[in-house]
């Protein structure tokens, strides 16, 4: 989870600035990766799992 984090804020970062923090610069695709790599580590780890 941490990485997608990561992912998502440098992506936000290299919006607002002038620094390019990822390749090819700010794009959508960024954040959808982002998105994609929290919720499979989520569900990797078992915080999606039923408790009971």
């Amino acid at each position: 989870m941490p990485l997608g984090l990561a992912i998502i804020i440098l992506n936000i970062v290299t919006e607002f600035t002038a620094l390019e923090l990822l390749p090819g610069g700010h794009s959508p695709l960024y954040l959808i990766l982002g998105i994609t790599v929290s919720g499979s580590s989520l569900w990797w780890f078992g915080w999606l799992d039923r408790q009971g």
